[in-house]
C-alpha cells in the first residue's frame, strides 16, 4: 500500500510538473501551495489496532506528528526543485476545536476522548512548522478557533470561514494580524452558487469582515489573503477555476486599493 502511494504521487507530481513547464511557469515565482492534513486532525482520524483514537494515545500522537512534518516537509522540497518556485504549506484542522473542546467520541459511551491540552496542541503544531521549511498556514472552517493558542503557535497564516466567526473570533483575529501575521478569508463559495458573484461582490465580502477589526484597510494589504470558504474538492473543474479566479481578482483590488472597494 505504501509503494503504491508513493507510485501514485510520483505521478501527480510528473504531471504537474509537465504542466507547469508548458503553461512557461518554471522559475516565475508564482507560488503554489501543499496541503495536508494537520497533526491533530490526522490523529483523532486515525485509529489504533484496538479501535480507539490514535490521539487517545499520547506517544502515537507524537510519532504521527513526527512522520507528518516529515513527509510533508519532503514533499515541498521536491516540488519546489522540480518547479522552481516558492512552495508553502498549508495544514487542515477541522477537528481542533473538537479535539480541544473533549467533543470527540469515544468506541463506546464508557470510552470517552479526554480534551487534548492545548499546549500539547500547539507543541504538535509548532512541530510540523519548524520541518516544512517554508510559510505554514492553518485552516479550519469550524466554528470556535481557538486564536489564543494559534497566536502563540509559530503559525504564520491562518484561514478561516468568516460565516463560522463570531465576535470574540473577531477579536482574536485582530490581536493575530497585529502580531505581523495573515488572516485568509474563505469568502468565495467552495461549490457553484445558483447565480456566480462578481469579483466586486467578493470584494464587498472582504472588506465586511477585515472592517470589524478596527484598522484601517490600508494596514491590512500585506496581512488578509482571500481563498474559497473550504477546499474545491466537491466542485467542478469550471467552478474550481472561477472561484481561484475571483479570489485572485479580489486580493488584488484589496492590496491595489482597499479603500475604493
Amino acid at each position: 500500500m505504501t509503494r503504491r502511494a508513493i507510485s501514485l504521487l510520483d505521478e501527480d507530481c510528473d504531471a504537474l510538473e509537465e504542466a507547469w513547464e508548458v503553461a512557461g511557469l518554471r522559475g516565475g515565482g508564482r507560488v503554489v501551495k501543499v496541503q495536508a492534513p494537520g497533526p491533530i486532525t490526522l490523529a483523532a482520524g486515525l485509529e489504533l489496532a484496538n479501535g480507539h483514537r490514535a490521539i487517545t494515545d499520547p506517544g502515537a500522537v507524537r510519532d504521527l506528528a513526527a512522520s507528518l512534518a516529515e513527509g510533508v516537509a519532503a514533499h515541498r522540497a521536491d516540488l519546489a526543485r522540480r518547479l522552481e518556485t516558492p512552495v508553502v504549506v498549508q495544514f487542515d484542522e477541522p477537528l481542533l476545536p473538537t479535539a480541544l473542546g473533549g467533543r470527540l467520541t469515544g468506541v463506546t459511551s464508557l470510552s470517552p476522548v479526554a480534551p487534548l491540552e492545548e499546549a500539547v496542541a500547539g507543541a504538535l503544531i509548532d512541530t510540523c512548522v519548524a520541518a516544512a521549511g517554508a510559510d505554514v498556514a492553518l485552516h479550519s472552517c469550524a466554528a470556535g478557533i481557538p486564536w489564543e493558542l494559534l497566536q502563540r503557535s509559530t503559525i504564520h497564516a491562518v484561514s478561516v470561514d468568516p460565516t463560522t466567526l463570531t465576535a470574540a473570533d473577531l477579536d482574536g483575529m485582530a490581536a493575530f494580524v497585529e502580531s505581523g501575521r495573515t488572516v485568509i478569508l474563505g469568502v468565495v463559495p467552495a461549490a457553484a452558487p445558483e447565480r456566480r458573484p462578481s469579483a466586486e461582490e467578493v470584494a464587498g465580502a472582504l472588506v465586511a469582515v477585515t472592517d470589524r477589526l478596527g484598522f484601517a484597510r490600508s494596514a491590512l494589504r500585506d496581512r488578509v489573503g482571500v481563498t474559497p470558504a473550504c477546499g474545491l474538492a466537491g466542485a467542478t473543474p469550471q467552478w474550481a477555476r472561477t472561484a481561484i479566479e475571483l479570489a485572485a481578482k479580489a486580493a488584488e483590488a484589496f492590496a491595489q486599493d482597499p479603500d475604493a472597494i
